[in-house]
């Protein structure tokens, strides 16, 4: 079991680290012979990247930022007792960069990763994607993606949100914000007038495209979320 804050109670003595399994698919987690006690964590996906358009209105020159996704959501939960047989598990997907355009889209939503059913069922959402940026004559803030709170967990945290994209130097810059990071991979980079970057390991969110000078630039893809899950006797 686990106290308010998340931490093992002392009281809770596990046996034997019967196994660890990594989940990044949809699918079912069964407990192996023996278990009594599952340490569940749970991430997010990520949101991908805002795209950025400097081809089309106002006529360049101009440049454009667009904002960072967001990282997907984490939880912990301690699940002891009587175990069901087998958990449903969803692995949330990645959100799509934003196009560059013209005109400019946002990234696409992270999805939420799931874990069990009914009233035990922990979720952790996925991040947001950032907004897109249109053609900017001065300097310019877009905002990056944000996450939702999850659920369920003894733990419940939040996303770290994407940075924002930035149009900078009356309009010489065009900056897209970095993607949320996590514990398990790096959000993708801050993109310097080019296509925003991938995230780089689970939940993580995309950097936003930089545009400048009458070209257009894609937000990077948010990473998938993933489930882990180590069995104990």
């Amino acid at each position: 079991m686990a106290d308010p804050t998340g931490k093992l109670d002392p009281g809770w003595v596990a046996g034997s680290l019967l196994e660890v399994v990594v989940i990044t698919a949809s699918g079912s987690y069964v407990p192996p012979p023996g278990a009594t006690h599952l340490v569940v964590e749970a991430l997010g996906a990520g949101g991908g990247g805002g795209g950025a358009d400097t081809a089309g209105p106002p006529p360049p020159p101009g440049a454009a930022g667009g904002g960072g996704g967001a990282a997907g959501a984490y939880l912990r939960r301690v699940i002891d007792g009587s175990l069901d047989p087998s958990y449903p598990v969803t692995v949330g997907l990645g959100g799509l960069g934003g196009l560059g355009g013209p005109p400019a889209m946002a990234g696409g939503n992270g999805g939420a990763t799931t874990f069990g059913a009914g009233p035990g069922l922990l979720t952790a959402p996925g991040g947001l994607g950032g907004q897109p940026c249109a053609n900017q004559a001065a300097d310019f803030i877009t905002p990056g993606g944000v996450s939702g709170l999850a659920t369920g967990g003894d733990l419940n945290g939040l996303g770290a949100p994407g940075a924002v994209g930035m149009v900078l130097g009356g309009a010489a810059i065009g900056l897209g914000g970095m993607g949320g990071s996590t514990a398990w991979g790096g959000g993708g980079d801050e993109a310097n007038n080019g296509p925003g970057m991938n995230a780089g390991g689970y939940g993580a969110g995309g950097g936003g495209g930089g545009a400048v000078g009458g070209v257009s630039s894609p937000g990077g893809n948010g990473a998938g979320g993933v489930v882990v899950v180590a069995a104990y006797s």
